[in-house]
């Protein structure tokens, strides 16, 4: 898989996705996602870093409100790499909390990407 079919394949799984260059521009409440570069694994093979960050509001201060989709956005993940074999998942934390009722979660998640296409 290239980099942009991997892209691709992350937009599909997650039509809502806003692609964003970083968590510094989230102002309001949403699902955004974030390509964090590449890592060489082998001259032909980089890992591709990403994450999905969910922004969350919560009147009364509750930064547990948003646990529900943080576990479907893991249960996503899980069946797009076991698609491939693979588990993409890395972790998920507490990117950012904005103000006094928008919470920002990354669920952090690599993919193994070909460098060069070999035919």
């Amino acid at each position: 898989m290239r980099l942009r079919e991997a892209i691709e394949k992350i937009k599909e799984i997650f039509p809502k996705a806003i692609c964003i260059n970083g968590i510094e521009t989230i102002k309001q409440n949403g699902l955004y996602l974030v390509f964090d570069g590449c890592e060489a694994m082998s001259p032909a093979i980089d890992l591709a870093k990403f994450a999905l960050v969910l922004a969350a509001n919560s009147l009364d201060s509750d930064n547990f409100a948003a646990l529900r989709e943080l576990e479907q956005i893991r249960t996503e993940l899980f069946r797009f790499g076991a698609k491939y074999g693979k588990n993409y998942y890395k972790q998920t934390k507490a990117a950012k909390f904005e103000g006094s009722t928008l919470y920002l979660y990354a669920v952090i998640f690599e993919i193994e990407i070909n460098v060069v296409e070999i035919d």
